[in-house]
This record gives structure tokens, C-alpha cells and sequence, in this order.
């Protein structure tokens, strides 16, 4: 059922956002060291993304999908289909 399949997908999604919110400091220690890259500048450039997917974002996605079809990526923007 795919519906039961899109619920295990965001659940899983949703836990793993949660995870890594809740994580960064370590994630960012791991990730400096294995790209080095330091973890500092890891975590004040993860805290410029947004880790929702609000109205603002949707516009965002939107004004994409808009300059894509006027470079002719793509043929139309297309409808956001979004699950709930």
C-alpha cells in the first residue's frame, strides 16, 4: 500500500531530521575531520538551512521550478503534489 509505504518513508525521514538537529555538534566534530573542513564553520553553515518545508520554501521551490521552465529545463512548472 502506498500509503503505508509514504508513512514509513516520513517517519523515517522525520527521525533522522530530528537526529541530526539534535546532533550537530558531533556530526560537525565527525564530518571536519573526515572533509577537513572545521567544524565551527560546519555548523554556522548547517544553521543557515531551514529543516521545514513551510510556505516560504514552497514559494522557493515554486520560483525553481519558474526560472527552470523559462530556461527551458523544463517543460511547465509543475503542481505541488505534496503528502500529508
Amino acid at each position: 500500500n502506498i500509503d503505508k509505504d509514504l508513512r514509513v518513508l516520513y517517519d523515517i525521514l522525520s527521525e533522522s531530521r530530528a537526529h541530526g538537529l539534535s546532533h550537530f555538534r558531533e556530526l560537525a566534530d565527525a564530518s571536519a575531520e573526515r572533509f577537513g573542513i572545521p567544524a565551527r564553520t560546519l555548523m554556522e553553515y548547517w544553521n543557515s538551512f531551514s529543516y521545514a518545508f513551510g510556505e516560504e520554501e514552497k514559494k522557493g521551490l515554486l520560483a525553481f521550478y519558474g526560472y527552470a521552465a523559462e530556461l527551458g529545463v523544463i517543460d511547465a512548472v509543475p503542481d505541488l503534489r505534496l503528502w500529508k
